[in-house]
């Protein structure tokens, strides 16, 4: 068995190490719910179903439920593990992204500002696209509510043109959640 100083010595064994380490974590943990290939689903139904699933998180509710269930019944001393997380989604693993990187940097000529916007692209574009969707929304409802105010100021509180713009209120709040949640802290 190798001692720490004898893994000072030897990175490979040093990497061995944490290689064992990384894989008896991996075993232990979930994988990432986002790892799945969405094209992989069989029916529309499960694309749709795992695009919404990818789009509001809804695979964190097992871990939700069991914190909730231990701050409720504080019988329960077993507080959340790493055995209850789900294990670093593949595309943002270290090594990956340090292949990638150093990978696209040769690629691009040693240019660092063209290879960090090869990178991340793929992540500020449609984070971009929500944002705007986001902001649209919340430039929008206050001019419903601005006309759906003056509409009953007016004394047209039976016009089904109000109907609309309360239904647009509800709509574009909704899309506000779904789209500033998602992007939010990149």
């Amino acid at each position: 068995m190798c001692s720490s100083r004898d893994d000072d010595k030897n990175p490979e064994g040093a990497s061995r190490a944490d290689e064992a380490k990384k894989q008896s974590d991996d075993a232990e943990s979930l994988p990432w719910p986002e790892d799945r290939n969405l094209l992989a689903s069989p029916t529309c139904c499960g694309c749709i179903s795992s695009m919404l699933n990818n789009l509001t998180y809804s695979y964190m509710n097992r871990i939700f439920k069991k914190g909730a269930a231990q701050r409720n019944d504080k019988s329960k001393s077993a507080p959340l593990t790493q055995h209850d997380l789900f294990r670093t989604p593949k595309n943002i693993e270290a090594d990956r992204m340090n292949r990638e990187f150093w990978s696209v940097y040769e690629q691009t000529g040693h240019n660092f500002r063209r290879t960090l916007w090869i990178l991340v692209r793929k992540i500020f574009l449609p984070s971009g696209m929500f944002q705007l969707f986001a902001l649209t929304a919340q430039i929008s409802i206050p001019m419903c509510v601005m006309k759906l105010l003056q509409a009953l100021e007016a004394g047209r509180s039976g016009d089904s043109k109000n109907l609309v713009y309360v239904v647009a209120i509800f709509l574009l709040s909704i899309i506000n959640g779904v789209c500033t949640h998602r992007y939010q802290f990149l």
